[in-house]
């Protein structure tokens, strides 16, 4: 019989207690489905966080305690929370960093903190001084974000990663010794059931931006892509549908284009949108975990076009589930040209293995047992 844990999980910012709402983010949907699976099992979780002022809540069935939040420094402020709260851990409790960017080394033995994707690989050189911008100095920059990186890793006795890019790139860094700690659990989406657009015949193809409006999720190629497109190929829509920094760019661009649409969809519409799509394109630039979009995209069927950099290169397999591309505006050109001249039976065949691919390899109930099967070492 599985002995049942208290199960502690921190993170800098879950919910909104004034509002009663949790965020809206990866991590915080992360964090309530780990509640949602160790509660079902008869665990006893709490969720710590930073917020305006010391409090508990509970919100959607999760014990939140907030811890009140003075200064601007993460890292320094999550510290004191933990030391706050951790006289009512207890030696046999699991304790899990729900990002290992906000941990620290503790006595604790029963800790895990999960890595949710190398952020790295991407340089903003708009953002660096000029003299970073050098290729010798530049590199420098990289080999110092590395040791920061794997600095960070051996500060944790278990790690759980959403992905092989980095358990891989980890174990180029560091011996065996250290990184046989790691073990991956791939991020998840759920089942669907419905039909995918790309089972029906249709004049138009649609295609489909769920990304959030920022120049890592690649808004630069979108807006570069799509005015390519619609300039050969009238027929497509576009779909933009999210939020951030390019939305007035998105906006101004586009504006009354009938082939453009700029939307969000709320909590819960996210697969009638992917459903209603052929193709959902993933151009961000850098290595992000597993990714929610491309996975939630796949389970509807909708065919994926991703940047080949991590978080897609595991899931994705050029030719048989969707494309992976380089991440610039002609190479998503030239895979929509592709799929436009392709027989329809293709299409639907790629729909096909997309969804095939989630249910088999990255559906909620897999990463469900994963999980569970992994606290059972405890």
């Amino acid at each position: 019989m599985q002995q049942l844990k208290t199960i502690h999980i921190l993170y800098s910012n879950f919910a909104d207690v004034d509002k009663k709402e949790i965020y809206i983010g990866g991590i915080q949907n992360y964090i309530k489905s780990l509640n949602d699976i160790f509660a079902k099992k008869g665990h006893k979780v709490e969720v710590y966080q930073l917020a305006k002022r010391s409090d508990h809540s509970v919100i959607s069935d999760i014990s939140i305690n907030s811890y009140e939040s003075t200064s601007g420094n993460v890292l320094s402020e999550v510290k004191k929370m933990f030391n706050f709260f951790a006289s009512r851990f207890k030696e046999d409790d699991i304790i899990i960093w729900g990002t290992d960017t906000i941990g620290f080394k503790t006595d604790f033995k029963n800790v895990i903190a999960i890595q949710h994707g190398i952020t790295f690989d991407l340089m903003y050189y708009n953002l660096l001084n000029p003299v970073w911008q050098n290729n010798f100095f530049g590199t420098i920059f990289k080999q110092l974000q590395c040791y920061k990186a794997r600095k960070n890793f051996k500060k944790y006795k278990n790690v759980i990663c959403v992905d092989y890019n980095y358990l891989n790139w980890i174990r180029t860094q560091l011996p065996r010794s250290i990184t046989d700690n790691a073990s991956v659990i791939p991020n998840y989406a759920d089942k669907i059931f419905k039909e995918s657009i790309n089972a029906e015949d249709s004049k138009e193809l649609k295609i489909l931006f769920a990304r959030r409006f920022s120049f890592e999720r690649g808004s630069e190629i979108m807006l570069d892509l799509i005015p390519k497109v619609l300039s050969k190929y009238p027929f497509v829509k576009f779909t933009l549908s999210g939020d951030g920094p390019y939305k007035d760019k998105f906006e101004k661009q586009f504006a009354g284009n009938d082939n453009v649409t700029i939307t969000k969809f709320k909590v819960g519409e996210g697969d009638e949108f992917n459903l209603n799509h052929h193709i959902t394109l993933i151009p961000t630039y850098g290595s992000e975990g597993t990714s929610f979009s491309l996975l939630e995209g796949m389970a509807c069927g909708a065919i994926p076009i991703a940047s080949n950099v991590g978080g897609m290169t595991n899931i994705v397999i050029d030719g048989f589930n969707g494309f992976l591309v380089e991440p610039k505006s002609s190479e998503y050109f030239k895979v929509i040209e592709k799929i436009i001249l392709m027989e329809k039976n293709h299409l639907k065949i790629l729909s096909e293995n997309s969804k095939g691919t989630l249910e088999n390899g990255f559906s909620k109930e897999l990463w469900e047992n994963r999980w569970l099967s992994y606290i059972e070492k405890f």
